[in-house]
């Protein structure tokens, strides 16, 4: 194992494969480097950071629509396309943390929704995750996913 800089850019040498950690800061690159070790580790985490939300936002849909009336099917569209938004439709799964998490109720409290339709949101978060996570795609712990003191408030 090696990092080093090549010009301006630092690379690394790992297992006999050199490779582009593609930043010019140090400290970047050895976080990028110790990223790349997890995925090498854990095909759970390479899967996270190769699946994008989308790919799993549209499995989810069909899923959740097969068989299931119009009002669930609409739901899930409707807030799944919150979480595309604010994700982004190419982050991969792995962006979804808790931290993440609490970053998106700030925005959807801030954008002036309820936090009624903000708990289906997050609702719609874990049924992805949880999804996903079957599917070997996500490699979170989902019961830590919804922030402890939300609260939808009906």
């Amino acid at each position: 194992m090696r990092i080093y800089k090549r010009g301006d850019v630092y690379w690394a040498q790992y297992r006999d494969k050199r490779f582009s950690l593609k930043t010019t800061d140090r400290k970047a690159a050895e976080i990028a480097f110790k990223a790349y070790q997890r995925r090498e580790a854990d095909p759970a985490h390479a899967a996270a950071d190769e699946t994008t939300i989308a790919d799993r936002i549209e499995k989810l849909i069909a899923t959740k629509t097969a068989n299931k009336s119009a009002g669930t099917a609409h739901m899930y569209g409707v807030k799944a396309g919150h979480v595309q938004r604010i994700f982004g439709k190419d982050a991969p799964m792995s962006a979804i943390t808790p931290g993440a998490v609490d970053a998106y109720v700030l925005q959807r409290q801030q954008e002036g929704a309820s936090n009624s339709t903000i708990g289906k949101e997050l609702t719609t978060i874990v049924q992805l995750c949880k999804a996903a996570k079957r599917a070997g795609a996500w490699a979170g712990d989902i019961t830590t996913l919804k922030p402890a003191d939300f609260s939808v408030d009906y």
